[in-house]
């Protein structure tokens, strides 16, 4: 009843309504047939002039045969079972065609969503695809890119590396001839310093050769003149000799007195020294060769003492007869 009412609800009220009409009409009918069991020509009229509806109808055959209410009731069931059984078999039918029409439509939808699904797979393949294309194109470029930029910063490195060599070279080579300019300018400097100490010592050499030449040459002449002044005073103390020695014997034999043991002709050499004026100094006559007679050289001493101041002669000629070798020969 349920499943009736949610199908058909207008036509579920109408049903109700119309049992609760029946249902008014049989009590009502009832009391009809109970006043017509004590009036009869009265229910006659009745049936005559009134059109009862089925279920009044029905009721009226119950209550007329209920033998064959019941079973025409029976019969009625039965075809009512009979067509709901055939209007559920139509509708089991027309429901397994529905599901077999939405399981048709189901699955042609489902292959429709199926094959649009594909298309949509074969779009997102394709897209996929072309993407993965796009991607793999991207790749391969930048793989190519890389490659390229590979080549380029290796043979930038390798440029660089020479660019580097190239530079070491050139510093080294650089270096090696600063080294070598150092090392020449040092042997040039040291041959240059060698040079200067060379000429400064043959400078040197030179100045002290030509200073020892100056000065052998100055002693030379210093020599010189000293022998020449040696020989010129040699000469003049020869001559001062010759002039005032004979002056200082005769006045050494004017105060000689001969030894009376001496018989024989002799000779003493004496040293003597005499202050300017002639004055014999005192203690100083020394006999330095002997006559080989005491009393001779003593006799001679004791005159040259005896007859000072000895004549000499004045000024520079004075000199060569400060300190004299007097040899007295009577």
């Amino acid at each position: 009843m349920w499943q009736i009412f949610e199908r058909n609800p207008r036509a579920f009220l109408w049903a109700l309504l119309l049992h609760l009409a029946l249902a008014i009409l049989i009590f009502s009918s009832i009391a009809w047939t109970r006043g017509d069991q004590h009036s009869g020509a009265q229910g006659n009229l009745i049936d005559s002039s009134l059109s009862l509806s089925p279920e009044l109808q029905d009721r009226v055959a119950q209550l007329r045969d209920p033998q064959a209410f019941r079973i025409a009731q029976e019969d009625e069931r039965q075809r009512q079972e009979d067509k709901r059984i055939q209007a559920e078999e139509e509708a089991r039918q027309a429901a397994a065609a529905a599901e077999a029409e939405r399981q048709r439509q189901a699955e042609q939808e489902s292959r429709r969503r199926a094959a649009i699904e594909a298309e949509r797979q074969a779009e997102r393949d394709a897209a996929r695809e072309a993407q993965r294309q796009v991607e793999l194109q991207a790749r391969r470029e930048a793989e190519r890119e890389a490659r390229v930029q590979a080549e380029l910063e290796a043979q930038r490195q390798a440029e660089l590396e020479v660019q580097r060599r190239a530079e070491e070279t050139a510093q080294r080579q650089a270096e090696e001839q600063a080294q070598r300019e150092a090392k020449e300018q040092a042997q040039r400097e040291a041959e240059e310093q060698a040079q200067r100490e060379a000429e400064e010592q043959a400078q040197r050499e030179a100045e002290e050769q030509a200073k020892r030449e100056a000065e052998e040459q100055a002693q030379r002449e210093a020599e010189e003149q000293a022998r020449s002044q040696a020989a010129a005073a040699a000469a003049r103390a020869q001559q001062l000799a010759n002039e005032w020695v004979p002056r200082i014997s005769a006045k050494v034999a004017q105060f000689w007195i001969r030894p009376q043991s001496l018989q024989v002709q002799v000779s003493t050499l004496v040293r003597l020294q005499l202050n300017p004026g002639g004055e014999v100094v005192p203690g100083s006559v020394k006999v330095i060769e002997s006559s080989g007679y005491p009393a001779f050289d003593t006799s001679v001493v004791r005159a040259i003492m005896d007859a000072s101041p000895l004549p000499v002669p004045d000024g520079d000629d004075f000199k060569v007869f400060k300190d004299f070798d007097f040899r007295f020969k009577p």
